[in-house]
């Protein structure tokens, strides 16, 4: 009898959890589903967006989470937002390329492609080109799509943004910095955006201009999600106050911090895999001190960090979506309304006249 309230027990826990995970996908969906309609032009959408400064090791960040090579290096790679959606799937599969263009003119202008995922950096960059030269600017707001399957992945969508500018170099545009800054204001002022701050272990808090402007937004930072890179760039000895920002004893956030080791330039030189880099990742943050003796081990490595972003992503979602069906029901009683007032359709050539 005990033995079989544990089977029941066990049953009603995994239809639960089933069920969750349903609902789960069901309501990402919904969002994905508005997103490709370009609802987002008119009401604010969720989504997690990855700033911070250039060199902060953002893209070396996503490549690990995505399990495939983006461009790295110390050059201004990002120039417009490139949405970044894993699903579940064939490993195997190819990757999907796609433009979403700021102005409806442009639609058409780059085909939808699929593209082995060794090689889908350079088609991004290529997608790139496409927009920048088609828009006439040096960065833009025109978003490039991509979609990546694993059969690990539950779900998730990132967004990269440019990193922020603090000087512009004479060969570059002189909007520029300005042009990033503008982009990234977008997102931050969006109430519904969670703000990845990545910020290099090797730069003091205090000096963090993301970190700034997420509390300039988010005073409660209930939206804003600190990662702390480059783990291994910290000089021996000056782990504590890290540590101490770490476990926020220093400054608090309400999602709390997270710390990762991805590729530095070295080991992208000495083409280390993504696989090699998180095993790399683990064993580091397992045997070097003072992280190895944190009791709390989801504070580290991007596996961990994967785990947090869908859970945030979730509740994010949930949270969000009855106010969004209020906002697009009531958009949608402005446009009928507006349209009413126009009156009756006129169907011959002396009503039109008149």
């Amino acid at each position: 009898q005990k033995h079989a309230t544990n089977v029941h027990v066990w049953f009603f826990y995994v239809l639960y959890n089933m069920a969750s995970s349903l609902e789960d996908q069901r309501f990402r969906k919904t969002i994905e589903f508005l997103h490709k309609a370009n609802v987002s032009q008119y009401v604010k959408l969720p989504q997690i967006a990855a700033m911070g400064d250039t060199s902060c090791g953002k893209s070396s960040l996503l490549s690990q989470i995505l399990g495939t090579p983006l461009a790295c290096n110390s050059e201004i790679t990002t120039r417009c937002p490139v949405r970044i959606r894993l699903e579940k799937g064939d490993a195997n599969s190819d990757a999907r390329v796609d433009v979403r263009w700021n102005d409806s003119a442009h639609e058409g202008v780059y085909q939808k492609k699929s593209v082995p995922r060794e090689k889908l950096h350079l088609e991004i960059r290529d997608a790139q080109d496409q927009i920048l030269s088609t828009v006439g600017k040096s960065v833009a707001p025109d978003i490039i799509e991509i979609e990546v399957f694993d059969p690990q992945w539950d779900g998730l969508t990132l967004i990269d943004l440019p990193g922020i500018v603090r000087h512009v170099g004479k060969n570059d545009d002189v909007n520029l910095k300005q042009g990033i800054r503008d982009l990234i204001d977008e997102f931050l002022k969006n109430e519904r955006c969670i703000i990845l701050a990545i910020l290099p272990a090797n730069v003091d808090y205090h000096n963090s201009e993301i970190l700034d402007d997420a509390r300039e937004v988010d005073p409660d930072t209930l939206r804003t999600l600190p990662i702390i890179t480059k783990a291994d760039t910290i000089d021996k000895g000056a782990e504590g106050p890290v540590l101490k920002v770490l476990m926020g004893n220093e400054t608090e956030f309400a999602l709390g911090f997270h710390m990762v080791k991805c590729r530095n330039q070295h080991a992208l030189d000495t083409d280390v895999t993504i696989e090699q880099a998180i095993a790399e990742e683990e064993r580091f943050f397992r045997v070097n001190e003072p992280w190895g003796s944190v009791a709390d081990r989801m504070l580290f490595g991007v596996p961990a960090l994967q785990t947090k972003l869908s859970r945030i992503q979730c509740d994010m979602i949930k949270k969000a979506i009855p106010s969004i069906r209020d906002e697009i029901r009531a958009l949608k009683d402005q446009c009928e309304k507006d349209i009413s007032q126009v009156g009756s359709t006129l169907s011959t050539d002396a009503e039109r006249r008149n």
